[in-house]
This record gives C-alpha cells, sequence and structure tokens, in this order.
C-alpha cells in the first residue's frame, strides 16, 4: 500500500476485509528512488494512495514503467486510487489517463494495471440488479 491518507487508509480496511493478511504500508522514506525497488521487487500487488504535490505530479513517479518491466513479477497488479490525466499526472507513470467501467485494466509489461475513475462505481457495475 503506498500512502496512508484517507485513500489509502480505505482501501487498508478493504484489503483486511478481503482476508489480505500481510500488508505492507509505505510512506514517504520508503517510496524514494531506489529505496522502492526492493518493495516491488517480486509483489503480487501493489495499490497506490499516495498523492504527490502539484509541482512532482508528471516527474517523480513512485511507480515507474522501469519497475513494471524489471522488478515486478508477471501477472503482478497495480491498483491506482489516485487517477489522473496528461495534465495532473498519477505517481504511476503507466498511467497517463484513469480508466473507465468499460475497460477498466491494461496490461504493461505482463503487469495488470487499474487506475479506475470511479472506484465505488465497480460495485454498482456488479451488482445483481443491472
Amino acid at each position: 500500500m503506498l500512502g496512508y491518507g484517507n485513500v489509502a487508509q480505505g482501501a487498508i480496511h478493504e484489503l483486511y476485509k478481503q482476508g489480505v493478511s500481510k500488508i505492507h504500508v509505505l510512506g514517504r522514506t520508503h517510496t524514494t528512488k531506489g529505496r522502492i525497488d526492493r518493495w516491488l521487487k517480486g509483489v503480487d500487488l501493489v495499490v497506490n494512495g499516495a498523492e504527490q504535490a502539484v509541482r512532482l505530479r508528471g516527474v517523480n513517479f513512485l511507480i515507474s514503467n522501469q519497475h513494471l518491466q524489471e522488478l515486478m513479477s508477471d501477472k503482478s497488479v497495480v491498483i491506482d486510487l489516485i487517477g489522473g490525466s496528461p495534465a495532473n499526472r498519477s505517481p504511476v507513470e503507466a498511467v497517463i489517463n484513469s480508466s473507465f467501467l468499460t475497460d477498466p485494466v491494461f496490461m504493461q509489461d505482463q503487469v495488470s494495471v487499474s487506475s479506475l475513475w470511479g472506484w465505488p462505481m465497480m460495485g454498482v457495475g456488479r451488482s445483481p440488479r443491472f
């Protein structure tokens, strides 16, 4: 889990409810260049809940494309709860635009990446009423 603010706290609670027994919460000191590498090597799931200052957006990527290619295992999953756009980038370099309910995931270097705009709607989309 990247971050521990409001967005990250909700994700931590949900992971726990879903039975994930081992969660590492990484803050700013853990996510500096070079230091985050050990946490990403061979990881199954990364949830990004870390926001960055405006001056760092599009400049500092906590999860770079190089991380996806060289450190993360094939079939790893990155869920970016922050999302973004070309003018307001996420800390996940592969995320240029948020994804949508109709196409929530894309593959990059054998890693599944999702940055779904409107995560709460995902549950509605799975509701038996629809």
